[in-house]
């Protein structure tokens, strides 16, 4: 197994799917680009696709296509002119995964107490893991955890067909 957890907060996991439908129609383009995640100093979220491999030290700000305002609305990139303080490639194997555990999560018609969204590979397979806020000072967010706002829901998704071959819940 292949441990690497990574998080993104849940409103960016929220974002991907539209983001990559209106810029390149379907998630298919993900078999060959990864997504470009950067964090301008003005602590918003930008977009991009670049080509499968590309390291984060090669990202340029022509990369980013759109950013996310303050609300969560998706908005192209034009608009906010700014210094990008991280960036972090996800590889479009992953994107697609979570893509489809938040279409599983949005199927199960409950709305979603979800703070962050993190991710590890085990071979065929990447669970997909949707961890709730902490709602309460004795509330600790872990992975693998569960607070007063419910339990850590992690999807098995298998990267071949890109559906949930299994649902567990956190410790």
């Amino acid at each position: 197994m292949a441990y690497r957890v990574q998080f993104i907060p849940w409103r960016v996991a929220k974002a991907l799917g539209p983001y990559v439908r209106r810029e390149h129609g379907d998630e298919t383009v993900l078999e060959k680009q990864d997504l470009v995640l950067g964090v301008g100093k003005d602590g918003l979220y930008r977009l991009g696709l670049v080509r499968a491999g590309t390291p984060p030290s090669a990202i340029s700000e022509q990369a980013f296509r759109a950013y996310l305002d303050n609300n969560g609305s998706l908005l192209p990139v034009a608009h906010t002119p700014a210094v990008i303080a991280a960036v972090e490639v996800i590889p479009g194997q992953v994107v697609r995964a979570i893509l489809a555990a938040c279409r599983e999560q949005e199927r199960t018609g409950k709305p979603p107490l979800v703070e962050d969204v993190s991710w590890e590979k085990e071979r065929d397979v990447i669970v997909v893991m949707l961890s709730p806020p902490a709602l309460s000072e004795e509330d600790t967010a872990k992975v693998g955890g569960k607070t007063s706002a419910g339990e850590e829901i992690h999807y098995h998704i298998e990267t071949s067909t890109y559906r949930v071959v299994r649902t567990t819940w956190g410790r």
